[in-house]
């Protein structure tokens, strides 16, 4: 039997050892290093960064449209944006040596902008709708994007110059591809709430920047906010908007924000018509009562409107020889207030309505008394004609076809396409008759023979320009 070596004691510096393993608590989770994620913190606060200022760029765009209206607004916008992003890259090293936190200003700037605007908005016309939008967003928008970019930039810089150009790259594709993304995301959902205005998306904003970057400067802007609740009339329905509009003789009815922009509905109450107004553009008005030397008009159920292009639209049904159906109808392609579309549903013609915008179509019913026997599709026209256009069985057919979608100082070029045109041939009878309002001249600036494609050769057409007379026949 072979005889085991005695055990050996543990040294004194062993058992101390042994007793501060047992003193520690015992867990069955793996041991997991967080320093790489904890790398990628500065790359995520860069990126919202540039996500906020591309969301802002967007917000800022809104608010000038009523004011501006869109494509003045828009004109120098895009290219001055991208030369303070990339002047940012260039001349932060400058800033660096400046040793300030600059990012703590970003929330304040937002959180004031609505007040800003409604004391720069005064000057509106004195500036006009060239220089207007460019000194408002300097004083409002482009501080923002300057010091965005700036915060970003230091978060994801290399400190060299040749190397910097792939963050400046990086940062300049999530900026783009937010600008772009943002608006068809938040588009149809502006209005919904006070958090999705104009006004409420600059203080998301203001509170998404504040998160990023919290300083004690945040507390000056609890008058910002209270002036925002209380008294702004961009923000909400104060006496004072009233009373600015009554210098005018005006006074606003009923506002919303929606889809398509600031939807407002106006009375002159000394000429005495009502208009339905969006963002810088007029949809439509009607006299309440016959002005000063035609008081022989006022017919009982009938409002005069205030254009007449919305009489010549209903003119479709005049044209001889007239569509051989015997109950024919009629598609709206935009509502504006209802003239034509009312008209024609009067004559006892089953008319069908395609709006885009929700608060049109409620406005044109509450306030300019649109007939309510027809049939509404609140959405975007191009799918509609695209849809209807695809059935082989069941597929709507008209004998008469309104295309009126002026807003905004232009058309909409989405509804002014070939497969546009050709969709709305699909659904309209051989026989039937199509009126277009537009900016452009065909076929010379659109490209579209508009007359090849509806009109067989044996048919004839006119088509009209103001400026030029006709050009077709």
């Amino acid at each position: 039997m072979s005889s085991q070596p005695p055990l050996q004691r543990p040294s004194d510096k062993e058992l101390r050892e042994m007793a501060r393993r047992a003193q520690k608590p015992r867990s069955s989770l793996p041991n997991i290093d967080f320093s790489a994620a904890l790398q990628m913190v500065p790359l995520l606060r860069a990126g919202l960064f540039l996500i906020a200022a591309a969301t802002a760029s967007y917000v800022s765009q809104l608010s000038l449209s009523p004011v501006y209206g869109e494509i003045p607004s828009a004109l120098y916008h895009d290219r001055i944006v991208t030369g303070i992003f990339f002047s940012v890259w260039i001349l932060k090293g400058l800033i660096k040596k400046l040793s300030w936190k600059f990012s703590a200003l970003i929330p304040v700037l937002v959180l004031y902008t609505p007040q800003l605007l409604n004391y720069i908005f005064r000057y509106s016309t004195e500036w006009g709708p060239v220089k207007g939008p460019i000194i408002t967003e300097g004083v409002t928008y482009y501080p923002v994007l300057f010091l965005s970019v700036y915060a970003a930039a230091t978060l994801t810089e290399f400190n060299h110059i040749l190397f910097d150009a792939i963050p400046a790259g990086i940062s300049y594709a999530v900026f783009s591809i937010a600008r772009s993304t943002i608006p068809d995301i938040l588009r149809n959902h502006i209005g919904s709430s006070w958090a999705l205005t104009r006004c409420g998306l600059h203080h998301v904003l203001g509170s998404v920047y504040a998160v990023l970057s919290p300083s004690l400067l945040l507390a000056s802007t609890i008058a910002a906010i209270f002036h925002s609740a209380n008294y702004n009339p961009m923000c909400s329905w104060t006496s004072a908007l009233n009373e600015t509009l009554s210098a005018s003789n005006h006074t606003i009815i009923a506002r919303h924000e929606s889809n398509t922009g600031y939807i407002s509905v106006l009375e002159n109450f000394n000429s005495g018509y009502r208009v339905l107004r969006c963002d810088h553009s007029l949809l439509g008005g009607e006299w309440q009562h016959p002005p000063a030397g035609f008081e022989h008009m006022n017919y009982a159920g009938f409002k005069e409107p205030i254009y007449a292009i919305f009489v010549i639209m209903e003119a479709v049904r005049l044209v001889d020889p007239a569509p051989k159906n015997p109950k024919p109808r009629a598609l709206a392609v935009g509502l504006g207030i209802g003239t034509s579309a009312d008209a024609l549903i009067k004559h006892g013609i089953d008319t069908d309505i395609v709006e885009l915008d929700p608060v049109v179509y409620r406005y044109s019913k509450e306030y300019f008394g649109l007939a309510p026997n027809h049939t509404a599709y609140i959405e975007d026209a191009v799918e509609f004609v695209k849809r209807e256009a695809a059935k082989n069985v069941e597929r709507k057919k008209y004998d008469y076809i309104l295309h009126d979608v002026f807003t905004g100082g232009a058309v909409p070029a989405s509804l002014f396409t070939l497969e546009v045109f050709e969709g709305l041939k699909k659904i309209m009878n051989s026989d039937g008759v199509i009126a277009i309002v537009s900016t452009l001249s065909y076929p010379s600036a659109s490209g579209i023979d508009l007359p090849s494609i509806f009109i067989p050769v044996q048919w004839y057409c006119s088509c009209a320009s103001t400026s030029e007379g006709v050009f077709h026949e």
